[in-house]
């Protein structure tokens, strides 16, 4: 727990990229938790980074984003996440290996699920939060593992309720509003620097303008789609589950996507008795 505090911690102050090696060789080897689905290890990066290798090229945050966003959800590998040595690159390693082994984490699982809350509440990177979404859809629908508990679950799964846009958690998040909005204002100038430079080459670009995609909107949006899987599913029904994720549900059928309104309204509607003659 210290080592994710710790990475948690340089995440959120920006750090510059730092090696994934131990500055000390008399340290006593820690066992890893290694992901059944993925053959590298923390342990395997540090002594890549040890042997001097050259410093890989971390993945963009839209290339994470399009990796654990995609429409038939792929399994969370190191591999297809991880490319560099930032921070941020050493907390994603961290969740991904512990997500499997949380049931291992004995006593540590409480606090482990409170800093993956913190995270869920205070962090402001699109891509971060993006894996946790990920992570915990996996958690969510996966009842065969005893851990986490239904109540842990449902206690991630209400927390989330931040990524819903105008709720009153994400109303408290100052530094997530401003990374939404310095990513809209960048996202604007690209288009505008690509107008010019096409109006002075006088060529035409394919689709008219730069696709913009708002990875917080997409976070709603996926986040808004597992609340409805959540109410699909039978195993589910009368659950504390879908007693804590009664705001997100009313959230979803105020959506300002349509389609998503759409399908709550849906669910809503099957899921009313019949009227009265």
């Amino acid at each position: 727990m210290k080592l994710v505090l710790r990475c948690i911690k340089d995440h959120n102050s920006h750090a510059a990229a730092v090696s994934l090696g131990s500055p000390s060789s008399s340290a006593p080897a820690q066992p890893t938790l290694q992901s059944s689905s993925s053959s590298v290890s923390v342990a395997t990066l540090a002594s890549d980074s040890a042997s001097g290798s050259a410093p890989r090229t971390a993945n963009s945050a839209a290339d994470i984003i399009s990796v654990v966003s995609a429409n038939n959800h792929p399994p969370l590998t190191v591999e297809a996440i991880v490319k560099g040595e930032t921070p941020l690159d050493i907390l994603l390693i961290l969740l991904i290996l512990l997500r499997s082994n949380i049931s291992r984490l004995g006593d540590q699982r409480r606090s482990f699920l409170t800093h993956i809350i913190q995270l869920i509440e205070k962090s402001s990177d699109p891509a971060l939060l993006h894996v946790v979404l990920a992570i915990v859809r996996e958690w969510v629908l996966d009842t065969q593992d005893v851990f986490p508990t239904i109540k842990e679950k449902a206690m991630l799964m209400s927390s989330m309720m931040s990524f819903v846009h105008g709720s009153a958690s994400a109303n408290d998040n100052a530094s997530r509003a401003g990374a939404r909005a310095a990513l809209a204002a960048s996202a604007m100038s690209a288009r505008s620097a690509a107008g010019s430079s096409d109006r002075s080459t006088g060529t035409t670009r394919a689709g008219g303008s730069l696709g913009y995609v708002d990875p917080f909107a997409l976070l709603e949006r996926r986040y808004l789609t597992l609340v409805l899987e959540v109410y699909s599913d039978p195993r589910f029904t009368r659950s504390e589950m879908t007693m804590r994720l009664e705001q997100a549900f009313l959230s979803g059928m105020q959506s300002e996507d349509c389609e998503m309104r759409g399908r709550f309204l849906e669910t809503f509607d099957a899921n009313m008795p019949p009227s009265l003659p």
